[in-house]
């Protein structure tokens, strides 16, 4: 015969554990604990602390596991860009013709916009759309071929600019988000990718920089020709790249060359940078070495205009001495079209200095 099930006393049983277990974790939180770390103290014994669990939200997940949140850099970037429009006809009529379309960068709140160069040319209306989703015609004020870009206007006030960084500190194999509109800013794109190699021109028997166009830009895993005038930036939302033409090639280019070509057009409103043909080598500490120059850093001359001869080595301008941020074409980049420059040489094993017109 079967004996019945207590129901009541199953309950009861339950209950007691509960309570028991409930003063217990009291009173080892409250008295125990406290007592033993104490005496630990006391005597200098490890003792472990109790603390609250670890809890990793989705958020913090996607930070672990790619090293950028896309969602929050998108926010953080997308209202200082804008969908730059290049046609014939007025925007939203019949008669419109788009040419192309590119992603533009807010670079003043007062409505001044850089968009890669490519396809503005006279005849061509530009307009742009901003983050507000409204249409405003841009006026053309600059086109630089140097670094393929052009500076336009819109009438807008207030405009969210974006965050410049610098590509030199992006290290090799860092995370950043290339970021682009689709015709518009409420649809935006965006992609993971990594930095291959350092956006510095870097010292090398082999490479030949010529003068006349950025002697670096920053390499990343995988190209940008679907997404001209996207910008990189890293996990802070920070601009490090854009993508632009120079020529026939897409490629990116570094926030340095891009924040040097703001401050020459901010200067006077047109872009005017120093003439020099110059073909040269970089040469760091490894070089100098073997070819037994008394300094660590330079350009050794391959050809050059009047001034400058095959073999001379240039430490130095204007007293400033080169290094790989302060390279050659930085320093040179910053003096004004028709200045003179004092170059310190090696020449024949002899120091000299040489002045040189821009």
């Amino acid at each position: 015969m079967e004996t019945p099930v207590n129901y009541r006393k199953i309950f009861l049983a339950i209950l007691l554990v509960m309570l028991l277990g409930g003063l217990g974790n009291a009173l080892l939180n409250r008295i125990v604990f406290p007592y033993l770390s104490a005496i630990s103290i006391l005597r200098n014994i490890p003792f472990f602390e109790p603390q609250a669990p670890i809890v990793i939200t989705r958020r913090e997940e996607v930070r672990i596991n790619e090293g950028i949140n896309n969602t929050d850099v998108v926010n953080q970037t997308k209202g200082s860009l804008a969908s730059i429009f290049i046609h014939q006809g007025e925007f939203g009529t019949p008669r419109f013709s788009l040419s192309q379309v590119a992603t533009g960068v807010v670079a003043a709140s007062d409505g001044l916009i850089i968009v890669p160069a490519t396809g503005i040319r006279p005849g061509f209306l530009v307009t742009a759309i901003l983050s507000d989703g409204k249409p405003y015609r841009a006026s053309v004020l600059a086109l630089d071929q140097f670094t393929g870009v052009a500076f336009i206007q819109v009438d807008a006030g207030g405009l969210s600019v974006i965050r410049q960084g610098f590509s030199r500190d992006v290290n090799v194999g860092e995370k950043l988000l290339a970021v682009w509109t689709n015709e518009g800013p409420a649809n935006v794109s965006a992609i993971q990718v990594s930095a291959t190699s350092r956006a510095l021109a870097l010292p090398s028997f082999e490479t030949i920089y010529d003068e006349s166009e950025p002697n670096a830009f920053l390499s990343l895993d995988r190209g940008f020709s679907e997404g001209l005038g996207a910008v990189l930036v890293n996990k802070d939302g920070v601009l490090v790249g854009l993508v632009t033409k120079i020529g026939e090639d897409t490629t990116v280019l570094r926030s340095e060359d891009l924040k040097s070509a703001l401050d020459n057009f901010l200067d006077d409103k047109k872009i005017s940078w120093p003439n020099i043909e110059l073909v040269y080598q970089i040469l760091g500490r490894e070089q100098t070495n073997l070819l037994k120059f008394p300094k660590e850093y330079g350009i050794l001359i391959k050809s050059a205009s009047a001034g400058l001869r095959e073999g001379d080595f240039v430490y130095a301008v204007d007293g400033t001495v080169l290094d790989l941020d302060d390279d050659f074409q930085s320093v040179i980049l910053g003096k004004k079209p028709g200045t003179k420059v004092n170059l310190s040489i090696i020449r024949g094993g002899q120091e000299r200095e040489v002045e040189l017109s821009l």
